[in-house]
């Protein structure tokens, strides 16, 4: 987030003291229950699992019970969950309110509020330099995967407490006002844009304006295609706040991206998701390659690139139920390719980018242009 890091900076070049995780809280982090999960029964408390966590902390309405119930593993409001296995890995939630117990592949802090505000680790978990501790962190096996162990070791930035309360009024007013605002300008401009319901002249498959892009990885056991100057992006690395990405956790060689036969995205290309998760975007702020978990669109001079960013951001939610697979959902280049989208006069689509980062200058978006 612009503010955190104006406020607080980074891990690497932090501006308030660093501490462990460890330190901030009132016990060690505690693994959650690994009963199965059953139909939901009224009066019965909700079963929190890792698939269950949105990229944005928020729950998704797949609600569930436990099949055993024990106390021990019941949530209380301020309790915060990270992800520790899986494409999931380091997303985080935070307990506000209702009957709660949660998961195994879940691990449970509470925090000691004289140090540290629950929401305030809420929007630290949310900023990029907490996504590249989870990058950086993460044992790669068959699936990804951070412990508890390393949870509690994980460094963190703490400020004074009224320091905190302080960002916490400015994070809260601006993800209330400033993201509807935008919203509501889009839709009054464009309408549904993948529905066309303003009746735009032109209607088109997005594969028709766009040129897509694919990306890969390479032989990750070749130590001569690591460690290069080729910035190289995954879907961990982004948030559903990202805008523009100007770094990137890991790099590779030229020789690495001969190898992986990987296209290098120009600056402008929108990146786009489709596995593990679906549905982040950004935008390529310096040329990069990525792996094969996206994507990515170069524009046509039809198509504003600002434009099809948010236009993705809305249709997430659509986005993610075509994804079709049985260990993690994906979509197909076929399917992206045959996403149909209103393409509107390309000086209105201009209008909304100056709109957009209007309200990224003024703090009104939250975490925007992400600068490594």
């Amino acid at each position: 987030m612009s503010q955190f890091i104006e406020m607080f900076g980074t891990l690497d070049e932090p501006k308030v003291e660093v501490k462990k995780l460890i330190d901030v809280v009132l016990s060690s982090g505690q693994y959650g229950s690994n009963t199965s999960a059953t139909d939901y029964q009224e009066g019965k408390p909700r079963y929190i699992r890792i698939t269950d966590i949105n990229d944005d902390g928020s729950l998704n309405d797949d609600i569930k019970t436990a099949e055993v119930i024990e106390d021990k593993y019941k949530l209380i409001p301020g309790d915060i969950v990270f992800a520790r296995t899986g494409a999931t890995v380091g997303k985080t939630y935070m307990h506000e309110t209702g009957n709660a117990i949660y998961a195994g592949y879940l691990i449970k802090y509470q925090m000691d509020e004289s140090k540290m505000k629950p929401a305030f680790m809420k929007a630290f978990t949310h900023s990029k330099t907490y996504y590249n501790w989870v990058a950086n962190s993460q044992k790669i096996g068959a699936q990804p995967n951070i412990s508890a162990a390393q949870y509690d070791k994980m460094p963190v930035l703490v400020p004074q407490i009224e320091k905190q309360e302080e960002f916490l009024t400015i994070y809260q007013q601006a993800d209330k006002s400033g993201f509807d605002g935008v919203k509501s300008q889009f839709i009054e401009m464009f309408g549904d844009p993948m529905v066309n319901d303003k009746q735009w002249s032109e209607y088109s498959c997005i594969s028709e304006i766009t040129q897509i892009v694919l990306g890969g990885t390479p032989n990750s056991k070749e130590p001569s295609y690591w460690d290069g100057d080729i910035r190289w992006i995954t879907p961990a690395e982004m948030t559903d706040q990202s805008y523009y990405i100007f770094d990137t956790v890991r790099h590779i060689t030229d020789e690495g991206r001969k190898a992986a036969n990987l296209t290098v995205l120009p600056e402008g290309t929108v990146l786009f998701s489709t596995r593990a998760p679906i549905g982040k975007v950004a935008i390529v702020g310096k040329e990069m390659c990525c792996n094969q978990g996206f994507k990515n669109f170069i524009c046509s001079e039809k198509l504003n690139n600002v434009f099809l960013y948010y236009t993705l951001k809305l249709k997430k939610d659509y986005l993610c139920s075509l994804g079709t697979g049985t260990t993690f959902k994906e979509l197909s280049k076929r399917t992206v390719e045959s996403l149909k989208i209103a393409v509107p006069p390309i000086e209105l689509q201009n209008q909304f980018e100056t709109i957009y980062n209007q309200a990224d200058k003024s703090g009104s978006v939250l975490q925007y242009r992400i600068a490594c």
